[in-house]
């Protein structure tokens, strides 16, 4: 077996376990996440997830178009940076 796997059983079922957050994430909160999931070796390379920048239609507010957002899975977020989702 070729990938890293903690000796500890608590830190290998911590970084194996789901991202616990939901929906809208403050910018900081949003972007830790996806840090911490890049940077986790358990994780498969391609496994990662898929990270999505979204802009509204002219005359629509990225605040107006958040919330026509409704993830439905525990670990989809969405934050708003430049203009987009």
């Amino acid at each position: 077996f070729s990938r890293y796997v903690p000796e500890d059983i608590t830190t290998l079922l911590s970084m194996t376990q789901p991202l616990k957050l939901r929906g809208f994430q403050k910018w900081d909160v949003f972007c830790n996440a996806v840090n911490n999931m890049m940077n986790n070796p358990l994780l498969p390379a391609h496994g990662k997830g898929v990270l999505v920048a979204l802009r509204p239609v002219p005359g629509i507010r990225v605040e107006q178009a958040l919330t026509l957002c409704r993830p439905n899975r525990t670990g989809d977020i969405m934050t708003i940076g430049g203009n987009r989702l």
